[in-house]
């Protein structure tokens, strides 16, 4: 049974995140108007509220998010199985508004 309720579009962008200041790096992978994943092996548990900034080019966006899900792996099957988090968004500001509508998000 799918779970998400918007369809999911790969990219390869650069994302920091954290609880209280975006200082960790990682990967977006995929993002939806609803939520995105990052691969990362720093996680946080489902529940965690993160604050996160993808960039793009020379935009920063920013976001507020929920874990969802989250898996660590060994640092050797980080390119092998899936890894990182899935997070919600619980705000976007208005670049990452018009990032979804300049790539047909929704």
């Amino acid at each position: 049974m799918e779970k998400r309720r918007a369809g999911r579009h790969k990219k390869r962008l650069n994302i920091k995140f954290g609880v209280q200041h975006p200082d960790l790096i990682g990967f977006l992978v995929d993002i939806s108007a609803t939520g995105l994943r990052i691969k990362t092996n720093h996680v946080f548990r489902p529940g965690t509220k993160l604050k996160m900034t993808i960039k793009d080019k020379d935009v920063n966006m920013h976001a507020e998010g929920l874990v969802t899900w989250a898996r660590k792996v060994p640092l050797q099957m980080m390119n092998v199985t899936r890894c990182g988090m899935g997070v919600t968004f619980l705000r976007i500001d208005a670049n990452l508004a018009n990032y979804f509508t300049e790539h047909d998000i929704n």
